[in-house]
């Protein structure tokens, strides 16, 4: 029984192919095979819409088509593919299906609003920080986890270590290849080469 193989899925696009055909892949046997959002019955005549096809060569002997792309789909979104062969006499047959998610889309690099000095005390806006919080989550969205409660800053309130040991933790989760800086303790100060850290972390993630 033939199936599809979907493989090296990216963020709008992918490579397939079909194996397990009941004839070998040649002209003589096949006119096409493809890929589309819609199964095709057994013996139908009609085409069917396709996202991707391949033609066979002159003569061939494997039972699979040969790896083929289908491009122009949308980062994050899940997909049933069927595939389905052309034989030589015209009409088309069931060749399996594959369901599969795109990547995702890498969110941008995040920038604090206002440079933090090397070696500077800390001191960083409420409105820096929760967009500092919705760009962790948008990169934890990007790597397929949940986002992270974090509490929302206001002007005038003050900063406390939860704040700072929040985004460790989120930033954390996802195993970025640069590590966060460690967790603070109350009525440590925090310096800005530890916020530069956390942004640096971030941007890490790939």
């Amino acid at each position: 029984m033939a199936s599809l193989v979907v493989t090296s899925i990216g963020q709008t696009g992918f490579q397939w192919y079909i194996t397990g055909l009941g004839n070998t892949w040649r002209s003589s046997n096949y006119l096409k095979a493809g890929i589309g959002p819609t199964p095709v019955a057994d013996g139908q005549a009609s085409a069917p819409v396709q996202w991707s096809s391949v033609w066979p060569p002159t003569s061939g002997n494997s039972y699979s088509t040969p790896w083929e792309t289908a491009s122009g789909f949308s980062p994050g979104q899940t997909y049933t593919a069927y595939a389905f062969a052309q034989a030589a006499n015209g009409l088309w047959y069931n060749a399996g299906s594959s369901t599969f998610t795109m990547q995702r889309a890498r969110p941008s690099n995040f920038s604090w609003w206002s440079a933090k000095e090397k070696g500077g005390d800390f001191y960083v806006s409420a409105g820096e920080w929760n967009a500092l919080a919705s760009s962790i989550n948008a990169f934890r969205s990007y790597k397929g986890l949940g986002i992270y409660y974090f509490t929302t800053a206001y002007s005038g309130v003050i900063y406390e270590a939860f704040y700072f040991n929040q985004a460790v933790s989120a930033i954390s989760a996802m195993n970025p290849p640069m590590a966060p800086p460690g967790t603070v303790y109350s009525g440590q100060t925090i310096y800005a080469s530890q916020l530069n850290g956390l942004v640096s972390s971030l941007n890490s993630i790939y």
